[in-house]
């Protein structure tokens, strides 16, 4: 008898721990389903860190370069008609290139094309929710960044795009020309650009 009214219990027991459990679950699953606000965020995350994310966005214009390629092609010209250069494609990409990153003020200028390019900058921090609403603390970057400092980010990431452009462009133009740029070439022209 004892042992059937103990095993009646444990099965009781047991019972009630899945009904129990099965219910917390429904609840959590509800509750996580539903859309949260400020407040619902901050009770469940107490006492909580938060990570912050800022995005700007912004629209950066740049005026293009344009080469004087009739300028190039006559100088080039020059230095074949005396005598200093070979008239070989190599000889005559070896020194196109060599004028152009020697003197690249004689034969590149703005262009009237603009580049437009919307951009994202931002940061990330940490902060703690300290009401029970919601109200996030947090550092001063993190909320709202230096203006100079953000102008600067935005105007240093699109450059740095533009010469990475502008140096693929310059590789594959010389390599469809059979000649095959060196390192230093490379590393001339993004100085150049920067």
């Amino acid at each position: 008898m004892i042992k059937s009214w103990g095993s009646k219990l444990f099965k009781n027991i047991s019972l009630v721990t899945v009904v129990a459990c099965l219910v917390v679950f429904v609840s959590c699953s509800v509750k996580e389903s539903a859309l949260m606000d400020a407040q619902m965020v901050a009770e469940m995350n107490k006492p909580g860190v938060v990570l912050i994310e800022r995005i700007n966005t912004t629209t950066v214009s740049v005026a293009m370069p344009v080469l004087n390629v009739e300028k190039l092609q006559a100088k080039i010209t020059s230095m074949i008609d005396n005598g200093e250069i070979e008239y070989t494609d190599q000889a005559i990409m070896k020194a196109w290139l060599d004028e152009l990153l020697s003197y690249p003020e004689e034969y590149i200028h703005q262009s009237g094309d603009v580049r437009t390019q919307e951009i994202q900058t931002g940061g990330t921090g940490t902060g703690f929710i300290v009401t029970p609403n919601g109200y996030i603390i947090t550092n001063a970057h993190v909320a709202a960044a230096d203006k100079e400092a953000m102008k600067s980010d935005i105007v240093n990431e699109q450059l740095e795009t533009l010469i990475e452009a502008e140096v693929e462009a310059f590789i594959d133009s010389a390599e469809k020309s059979n000649y095959i740029v060196t390192d230093a070439e490379i590393n001339q022209t993004q100085e150049y650009f920067c």
